[in-house]
């Protein structure tokens, strides 16, 4: 027995050598976290919290919400009366119904899916799951967790789900109930596909027993704070019925986790009420965190919404910054509107090893989430500046309004060009065929100091987003281009209208390889004679189709992939026949999409698509390709 009575023998203090060995390692830690805190601009976490106040909670109690989060169970030590108001608070905004709304707080973004996915499953046995070819690595490992049949859909150039190839895939499988995964903010573009429009190809393909999930891990709290006149379509009323954001992203959560928020009369009725808790069986980890409820509970209570709303909103306006002043040193940026995100060409590797940024084959991208500040922006743009200023001749020193000056945090205005229409919608063309050259109202030449030569800024408005002094840049690049270059420009083809030949024929290069992407593994080499990268025509050849976040080809993504009726190319591609090339796209004059409709030079029309049937010789290879995926025929 021990001196204190209590029956366990009392912890002896470590010895001096093992404490002093610790404090060395805890020491070396807080140092290598301090250092990577400096250029950590690249990864969505915000860091500006302090959770002291909570100290004393984090080191006296073990806080288990075990079990189900409306049921406070046979175990005290949980914080779940917490745990509801965060789900209440989550709920309201992503407008779920008062009276039928039901949620936790989930170890994680892909918890909370796979929560969701198992109850959609459940609840339609034969359903098929689709999901865009951006969705996150994490939607196709639950999907082969759970045993699901899924079905990749495309995606355009800039991450938004392509509806028309959704009513395609959906059209095939009818007699199918539907599982629909909606990204509500891409890992690299953060792209936002539209709920509303995804309820309407479902009405459109007559499939009543559908179920639509919204993957809002990064972008769903800051878009669920914007004024809902201004707002995308992400909510319960636009069709969602379930939704899961993290708590560790835009929150400040210092663990990970996330809300999961499903309509109450879809969850499970027949959970099991395990006796020894005294708590039901609803969730996928019996043991959640009382911690991370407490900390998301904090957060909000700390700031409130409005403040929430103000932080979101200064996020923004530095996003939009760092957008402008990479344009503005020549180095082609792109942001969707809304989007705390900033993606471009990977910089070069002496930037590209200082600075923690995310990056996803030739592209990278800063996240300006709460703790990203001005001056690490600036550090940033001048680094780069200095990396490819030798390769430009000499450059005067820089006139740009730093990002860190109040200037410089307006933001951006959103300028669509009279073709195009609302920014991000779907124009139905397929973003895997080759767009014809854009002509100068589609893109706008930015000049590179030094040398004259000029690249198309890449841009999800095409040419929205960019500042004055890049505009009055664009007006005038044709008259800067050098006599070589003028001279090339003179013998582009005879076929195309004067006003597009400049713009439609790029010049001959002969940037070194400092300018281009950091090599090895992160984009393709220098090569001389080469258009300047993420030029507007290229876009659709950088980008698309996009790849699967976890590696994969897009084909190999589900688990049985059925050809398309109305595809005769991926037919061919599943029978093993080499598929004929896509045709170029063709301008049209019916208002559409700004990211792609590019004018160009007027073409022949591609010939007429396929008939959905299939033509006899084929009808025998169909059936048994739908028979071996197991799907009607």
């Amino acid at each position: 027995m021990s001196g204190n009575g209590s029956g366990a023998a009392a912890a002896s203090p470590p010895d001096p050598s093992v404490r002093e060995d610790i404090a060395k390692e805890l020491d070396a830690l807080r140092d290598r976290l301090d250092g990577a805190a400096a250029t950590n601009i690249g990864f969505p976490a915000t860091s500006d919290f302090d959770y002291s106040a909570l100290a004393p909670f984090f080191a006296r109690y073990m806080l288990n919400n075990l079990g189900d989060p409306y049921s406070d169970g046979a175990y005290p030590m949980h914080t779940k009366p917490m745990e509801r108001e965060v789900v209440d608070m989550v709920a309201d905004l992503f407008g779920a119904p008062s009276a039928d709304r039901w949620g936790y707080v989930a170890g994680g973004a892909t918890e909370g899916t796979e929560y969701a996915l198992h109850l959609a499953s459940t609840l339609h046995s034969d359903a098929v799951v689709y999901h865009s070819a951006a969705a996150h690595h994490s939607v196709t490992n639950v999907i082969q967790r759970l045993g699901l049949t899924s079905i990749p859909v495309r995606a355009d150039a800039l991450g938004e789900i392509d509806y028309d190839d959704l009513a395609d895939q959906l059209n095939l499988r009818r007699n199918c109930s539907a599982i629909v995964v909606a990204n509500i903010g891409t890992a690299v573009t953060e792209a936002v596909d539209d709920v509303s429009r995804i309820a309407e190809v479902l009405d459109r393909c007559a499939v009543r027993r559908r179920w639509i999930h919204g993957d809002a891990a990064l972008s769903g709290i800051p878009l669920a704070l914007l004024d809902p006149d201004d707002r995308p379509s992400i909510d319960f009323p636009a069709g969602i019925d379930s939704v899961v954001t993290s708590g560790h992203k835009f929150l400040g959560a210092p663990v990970p986790c996330a809300v999961v928020v499903v309509r109450n009369s879809h969850r499970l009725a027949h959970a099991r009420a395990i006796t020894y808790t005294g708590s039901p069986d609803t969730t996928v980890g019996n043991s959640r965190s009382g911690l991370a409820a407490m900390v998301l509970w904090y957060a909000i209570r700390s700031h409130g919404i409005e403040g929430l709303r103000a932080r979101a909103r200064k996020s923004r306006q530095l996003a939009a910054a760092a957008h402008d002043a990479l344009r503005e040193i020549g180095w082609p940026a792109h942001r969707h509107k809304h989007a705390m995100t900033v993606s471009f060409p990977t910089p070069p590797a002496a930037v590209a090893e200082k600075w923690v940024l995310a990056t996803h084959g030739a592209t990278s991208l800063i996240v300006c989430m709460p703790g990203v500040t001005a001056e690490q922006v600036d550090e940033f743009v001048a680094d780069l500046r200095a990396a490819i200023t030798p390769a430009r001749g000499a450059v005067p020193p820089a006139s740009r309004t730093p990002v860190s000056s109040p200037a410089a945090t307006a933001p951006a205005a959103v300028v669509v060009p009279a073709q195009g229409g609302p920014a991000g919608r779907s124009s139905g063309r397929d973003p895997l065929r080759r767009a014809s050259p854009p002509g100068p109202a589609a893109t706008s030449a930015t000049t590179l100091p030094g040398n004259g030569t000029t690249t198309n800024g890449f841009d999800g408005h095409r040419g929205g987003d960019q500042p004055a002094a890049t505009r009055a840049r664009s007006t005038q690049a044709g008259s800067a281009q050098p006599a070589a270059t003028q001279a090339r420009s003179t013998q582009a083809s005879s076929t195309q209208p004067a006003s597009t030949q400049a713009a439609s024929t790029p010049p001959a290069s002969t940037q070194p390889a400092s300018i281009q992407p950091a090599p090895t593994g992160k984009a393709p080499a220098a090569v001389p004679g080469a258009e300047p990268l993420w030029d507007c025509e290229s876009i659709e050849e950088t980008l698309a189709p996009m790849p699967s976040l976890a590696g994969e080809p897009l084909a190999d993504v589900s688990p049985a992939p059925v050809p398309s009726l109305a595809g005769a190319a991926l037919v061919a591609r599943s029978a093993g026949v080499p598929a004929e090339p896509a045709p170029e796209l063709v301008p049209v004059d019916a208002p559409g999409d700004a990211v792609d409709q590019l004018p160009g030079p007027a073409v022949a029309a591609p010939p007429p698509a396929p008939p959905l049937l299939p033509t006899p010789p084929q009808s025998l290879q169909r059936q048994k390709m739908l028979r071996r995926a197991g799907m009607p025929i």
